[in-house]
């Protein structure tokens, strides 16, 4: 008897200590976002890209948006890389501080799928990507090379180019970029879709939203009319800019060339399937 009350009241006080002990702080806050089309096939590999909530289109020093800081152990210290490849599942997985409640996300693939996400939370878990988009989006990350550079990305059949545009990450007084289609290849041209434009940040727009910078077009975005230049003055007929289409024989890779400078950012193609 005296054996029980004896365990009985060690029991009593270790539940006693128990309660008033304070609970353990979380350090952070883990997040595991699936990525899949519209029609429910998980997509392989895609790009995400983390920003801080409601920041993903806001204007900051010398960028048009600033990626955020997340980690790969609940410790937070080690970073993780951002913009992360998903697993050939679709997943991809980060810590941020405990204090993040919500993210924006930015997810692409190779082929011009691309969603933006805002304002997510813990409790979301997938991300959908409309599989035919009326209009492609490839987003290609771009740092120094002086020569001209083979991105990876290559331009499907049938595609015909909407727009060219660069967003600055890193600026660079007097920094410059070419972009356009392997030289090497067949009809390639380094320069054909943005000639020499100038790395700059982005501006904002009467909402305050991120512009990207425009590309001078060159010859593979140029003008539909010999002997005149793309944006200068009327000639007495109508001035309009040349879509390029990938034929099967052409090229298709997609290159870029910077200036001396350790300029970087993104490059966004804009394209339509024929």
């Amino acid at each position: 008897m005296i054996h029980k009350r004896f365990l009985g009241g060690v029991l009593a006080l270790a539940t006693a200590v128990l309660l008033v002990m304070p609970m353990p702080v979380l350090a952070a806050t883990y997040w595991n976002f699936g990525v899949k089309y519209d029609d429910g096939v998980k997509v392989v590999s895609p790009t995400c890209e983390i920003y801080a909530a409601g920041t993903r289109s806001t204007i900051t020093t010398g960028a048009s948006s600033q990626a955020y800081t997340v980690y790969t152990n609940p410790g937070i210290s080690s970073s993780k890389t951002n913009p992360t490849t998903a697993n050939a599942n679709g997943v991809f997985t980060f810590y941020t501080a405990a204090s993040v409640t919500s993210v924006d996300a930015v997810c692409y693939t190779t082929s011009g799928q691309w969603g933006e996400f805002n304002s997510l939370t813990p409790t979301d878990h997938t991300l959908i990507l409309k599989r035919s988009p009326e209009v492609y989006h490839l987003r290609i990350a771009f740092s120094q090379n002086a020569s001209e550079t083979d991105t990876g990305v290559d331009l499907p059949h049938g595609a015909q180019i909407e727009d060219v545009m660069i967003e600055t990450r890193t600026l660079v007084a007097s920094g410059t970029i070419d972009v356009g289609l392997l030289s090497t290849e067949t009809y390639g041209d380094a320069d054909g879709f943005c000639d020499a434009i100038t790395v700059q940040p982005a501006v904002a727009d009467a909402q305050g939203y991120a512009q990207y910078n425009s590309c001078s077009a060159g010859s593979l975005a140029g003008d539909l009319l010999t002997g005149v230049a793309y944006g200068q003055a009327d000639t007495g007929v109508t001035d309009k800019a040349k879509k390029h289409v990938v034929h099967h024989a052409s090229a298709r890779s997609i290159s870029y060339t910077t200036s001396a400078h350790a300029i970087t950012g993104f490059i966004h193609v804009y394209f339509k399937r024929l």
